[in-house]
C-alpha cells in the first residue's frame, strides 16, 4: 500500500523531494508513475526499517491526477500488483522555486511508453519495454556520471535528459532503443560513436549540441523532433533513410555538414539547415515549400534542385554567398529577403513566379536578367544592390508595383 507521511496520496502543485511510504513491499521494486504518456519508473529504498519511494519531482509541475503501479519483475516477465493514484492539488507557484531534477530519476531510463500507432507491427519491441532486466553496474555507473559506453540490448528507450551535458559518455551502442528523449543526450561533448540500428523516433534535441560526433547512421529513424543535431559542429554527414520530414533546426549550426543521405523528404522546417556552412548542394525532389531561414548563411553552398518547391519564405536562402543556381521551375512565390546576398546567383527559374517580395534579392550582384511571364506583384527594394542588373521583362499580367 502506498501513502504519504500525512497518510494519504494528496500533494501540491510545485512540491519538491517528496516521497511515499510502501507498505509491505521490500526494497528494490519498481514503482511506475504514468506522467503524459510517459512511465517514470523508481526504485524503492529502505530507510530507518521503512520502504520508501522518491515521487520524481517533474510530477508536481502540473496539477490533476498521477497513476502510480507497483510493478513485479521476475526474470523477464512483469506485472503491475497494485493500482494507486496520487493528486496533485493546485497552488500558485512560489517565488522561490527551483526545479531540480529527482536525484534517482535516472531510473526512467527503464522506459517510455510508446503509441502503438507510431510504430505499427513494432510490437514485440513495445511489449519489450516493460520486461527489460538491466545491467544494475549499469544503472550505477549512470548515476554517479562515469559511464563512457551506454551498452544493453534490453534497453528499448531513454528518457528525458539522462545524459544532459555528460562529458564522461563516449558512445552509445543500443541495438534494440526505439526512442530517444527531450535532450536525453544534449551537450554530450565527448560522445564520438552512435549505434541505433532500430532507433525510430527522437523527441527534442536529443542529440543537440554533442560537438565530437562526426557521422550518424540511423536507418529507420522515421520521426525526429525539433533541434535533434542542433549545434553538432564536427557532423560531416547523416543517413536518415527512412526519415520524411526535417523538423525545425535539425541541423541548425551543423557547420561541418557535407552529406545528408535520404530517399523520400516530403517537408524541412525553418532554421532547418541554418548556417551548415559547409553544404555544398541540396537536392529534395518532393517538398513544397522553403520555410523562413532553412538554408540561411550556408555560405558554401553552390546549387539547390527544388522541382516542386512552389514558395521560399523569409531569408529562405539568404546569406548563401556562393550560391549559384537554383532549380525550381515551379516556384512562384519568393518571400522578403529570401535571396539576400547571395551574391554568386546567376540563374533561378523565373517562368511561373507570381509574387516577388521586398528585398527578395537584395545584393545579388551577379544576377545580370531577369525575365518573368506570370508576374502579378512586385515589392519595393526587391532588386536593391543588384548592381550587375542590366536586364529586366514584366508581363502584361502585372498588377501591382508596389514602391
Amino acid at each position: 500500500m502506498l501513502r504519504n507521511l500525512r497518510n494519504n496520496l494528496t500533494f501540491y502543485q510545485w512540491d519538491v523531494n517528496q516521497r511515499l511510504i510502501c507498505s509491505d513491499t521490500p526494497d528494490g521494486i519498481e514503482v511506475h508513475f504514468i506522467l503524459n504518456n510517459s512511465c517514470l519508473v523508481m526504485l524503492t529504498y529502505l530507510e530507518n526499517k521503512m520502504c520508501y519511494v522518491d515521487v520524481p519531482n517533474i510530477v508536481f509541475q502540473s496539477s490533476g491526477s498521477v497513476e502510480v503501479y507497483l510493478y513485479l519483475t521476475e526474470g523477464t516477465e512483469g506485472h503491475s500488483e497494485q493500482r494507486s493514484v496520487l493528486k496533485i492539488l493546485p497552488r500558485a507557484k512560489p517565488e522561490d522555486y527551483v526545479y531540480e531534477e529527482t536525484p534517482v530519476g535516472s531510473y526512467r531510463l527503464l522506459a517510455e511508453q510508446m503509441e502503438h500507432s507510431i510504430h505499427e507491427g513494432k510490437d514485440e519491441i513495445l511489449a519489450a519495454i516493460d520486461q527489460a532486466v538491466f545491467d544494475k553496474q549499469l544503472l550505477t555507473s549512470i548515476l554517479a556520471g562515469t559511464c563512457e559506453h551506454l551498452t544493453g540490448d534490453a534497453i528499448t528507450a531513454v528518457a528525458d535528459y539522462i545524459f544532459y551535458n555528460n562529458l564522461t559518455l563516449r558512445s552509445v551502442d543500443l541495438p534494440n532503443c526505439i526512442r530517444i528523449g527531450n535532450q536525453t543526450f544534449s551537450g554530450c561533448e565527448n560522445l564520438e560513436s552512435l549505434k541505433l540500428p532500430m532507433l525510430f523516433l527522437t523527441d527534442s534535441q536529443a542529440f543537440s549540441d554533442c560537438s565530437s560526433l562526426v557521422t550518424v547512421d540511423l536507418p529507420n529513424l522515421t520521426a525526429a523532433g525539433e533541434h535533434t543535431f542542433s549545434g553538432c559542429r564536427k557532423l560531416v554527414s547523416a543517413n536518415l533513410l527512412a526519415l520524411t520530414a526535417i523538423p525545425v533546426s535539425m541541423f541548425n549550426r551543423c557547420e561541418s555538414l557535407k552529406e545528408l543521405f535520404h530517399t523520400d523528404i516530403q517537408s524541412i522546417g525553418s532554421y532547418a539547415f541554418y548556417n551548415c556552412t559547409s553544404l555544398e548542394e541540396v537536392c529534395f525532389p518532393n517538398i513544397s515549400e522553403i520555410q523562413m531561414r532553412t538554408f540561411y548563411s550556408c555560405s558554401a553552398l553552390r546549387s539547390a534542385d527544388i522541382p516542386k518547391v512552389e514558395s521560399i519564405a523569409e531569408y529562405g536562402f539568404g546569406g548563401c554567398s556562393s550560391l549559384e543556381t537554383i532549380h525550381a521551375p515551379l516556384l512562384k512565390i519568393v518571400g522578403n529577403y529570401a535571396f539576400t546576398n547571395c551574391e554568386s546567383l546567376t540563374h533561378i527559374d523565373m517562368e511561373n513566379i507570381t509574387e516577388v517580395n521586398s528585398n527578395a534579392f537584395l545584393n545579388c550582384t551577379a544576377l545580370t536578367e531577369v525575365g518573368f511571364r506570370k508576374m502579378e506583384t512586385l515589392s519595393y527594394y526587391a532588386f536593391q544592390g543588384c548592381t550587375a542588373l542590366k536586364k529586366g521583362l514584366l508581363p502584361l499580367s502585372v498588377q501591382r508595383i508596389l514602391a
